[in-house]
């Protein structure tokens, strides 16, 4: 963690601890200056994250795996060579169709005179780049691990709540119960994005279509990762995400106020999981983040709105555009008369995983094109989910209208 971060961490901290010292009956120009010192210091957090160098990291290749290589190879049906081949080996991918996940790290585009990773060093872990690749998304808000697997059925360890802890006189025999450990096992799902594009074509755009296609394959890929795992339906081919397998809250009665946003981190409180309001995230739908940004704690007093009151707790929130709300009546033809949204609240996010297979599978496609010149080239990335446990996670819903 570098001195910036460092100095914007405590400054956060610092005014959210005026804020909340602040008495019921402050002045309200002292409550919108402890508010604006709090939203100052949290966007200076982020932005002092976005400036942060990645790690460096231990090099035994001096030269660069290129995404243009990779795609050229795969275009002209040969083995890959040079960095692109001794990448693959150390990976144990194959030299004709796989992309590491470490050409899609955004990290290579921060700085052109930065070392690049040796990612041939067994010693380097790929999580690192997928939390890089997936960070901008709902997954990486709400802190959901997502480790790289090798080939074949990703199955991990859970401890189950059999045994207890106890006190026991001298001498005295313990009972036998003891906890009990079981695997969840995690089957691949596969996720694909397409493109046309010709030998030509990527010979007049040169080095730039490295960073397009980097850009563009990490975008659509990662977007529909996390539109799976956050609100996938469960019908095939879907995967069941997780507001699918969270309960479903009762419908509220009444259009949400400021002290319902306050109360969120609160209510997600229960002393094994979730112990303070700091370690609470909470996703919400777009429509209810909206609605909490024009309600205030107090009516004549325009400096807290629902946004403010639950990150002033220490609670953390994000909206989403993954989320769907329930319409009333469903049928969009006809006037809506009521809506609720919905939110994800979790202070436990290692209770999630989703996997994630090494290795993006390219696959060439030189026939479906062929009369207009373009050569197809279709994508496939394995990815999973499931819930390890769902301590710590719930769903809440949020009256819009």
């Amino acid at each position: 963690m570098n001195e910036r971060l460092k100095k914007a961490i405590k400054a956060e901290i610092e005014a959210r601890q005026a804020l909340n010292g602040l008495a019921d009956d402050a002045p309200s120009e002292d409550r919108e200056k402890a508010v604006k010192a709090l939203e100052d210091a949290g966007k200076e957090v982020l932005a002092a994250l976005e400036a942060a160098e990645p790690e460096p990291v231990p090099r035994r290749v001096g030269s660069r795996a290129s995404l243009q290589r990779y795609m050229g190879a795969i275009m002209e049906q040969r083995a890959f060579d040079g960095a692109e081949a001794e990448v693959n080996q150390g990976l144990g991918l194959d030299d004709r169709s796989q992309i590491p996940w470490e050409v899609l790290d955004p990290a290579i585009e921060q700085r052109a005179d930065a070392a690049p990773p040796d990612i041939t060093n067994l010693e380097y872990t790929t999580r690192a780049i997928l939390r890089r690749v997936f960070h901008r998304t709902d997954l990486g808000f709400l802190g959901v691990d997502m480790p790289s697997v090798g080939a074949g059925v990703a199955v991990f360890p859970v401890f189950g709540s059999d045994g207890a802890a106890a006190m026991f006189e001298a001498n005295a025999a313990a009972d036998a119960k003891a906890y009990t450990v079981s695997g969840v096992t995690i089957s691949p799902t596969r996720a694909t994005t397409r493109y046309l594009l010709n030998l030509e074509n990527m010979a007049q755009i040169g080095g730039e279509v490295e960073g397009v296609l980097r850009d563009d394959m990490r975008e659509q890929l990662s977007q529909l990762v996390n539109a799976q795992i956050i609100g996938g339906s469960g019908a095939a081919p879907n995967l069941s995400g997780i507001l699918k397998e969270l309960t479903t809250p009762a419908d509220p009665g009444a259009v949400l106020t400021a002290a319902d946003m306050k109360a969120v981190p609160v209510n997600a409180l229960d002393n094994r999981y979730v112990g303070s309001e700091s370690d609470v995230r909470a996703l919400i739908g777009l429509r209810a983040y909206k609605k909490a940004r024009s309600v205030y704690l107090q009516e004549n007093d325009k400096t807290t709105d629902g946004i403010a009151a639950l990150t002033g707790t220490g609670g953390m929130v994000r909206a989403s555009s993954t989320i769907a709300g329930k319409r009333t009546p469903a049928d969009t033809s006809k006037p809506e008369t009521a809506y609720i949204d919905y939110g994800i609240v979790t202070g436990q996010p290692m209770g999630v995983v989703a996997p994630v297979w090494q290795g993006v599978t390219v696959i060439r496609d030189p026939y479906t094109q062929a009369a207009a010149g373009q050569v197809a080239l279709t994508a496939h990335m394995l990815y999973g989910f499931k819930f390890k446990r769902k301590d710590g996670w719930s769903q809440v819903g949020l009256k819009v209208l």
